[in-house]
């Protein structure tokens, strides 16, 4: 904070200082939003992807977390936007429908 040897800027002046540490939870994690138009959820969507990319069949067990994960680390060009996903527990607005 010192422009220059021996000099000395006051930043407060006053004696009490307040501080906001509010702390707020985030509500759309990636398990709780859904796509906006097909309503699928993250695990869906990515299981969907594995089909389309052969990494996955039809026929195959779904996939378990930890590959669905390690699938997702992997993609390129992955982009989640406001205008194709949407919290399952908050309402679309009318504008977005």
């Amino acid at each position: 904070m010192d422009s220059g040897p021996g000099s000395t800027k006051k930043l407060l002046k006053g004696k009490s200082v307040g501080v906001d540490a509010t702390t707020l939870e985030a509500d759309a994690a990636m398990k709780s939003i859904v796509r906006a138009r097909h309503g699928e959820d993250w695990k869906e969507y990515l299981t969907r992807l594995m089909k389309e990319e052969g990494v996955i069949d039809e026929d195959d067990d779904p996939p378990s977390d930890d590959e669905l994960r390690r699938f997702d680390k992997q993609r390129k060009d992955k982009k989640v936007s406001n205008a194709q996903w949407v919290s399952e527990r908050i309402p679309t607005p009318a504008s977005r429908r």
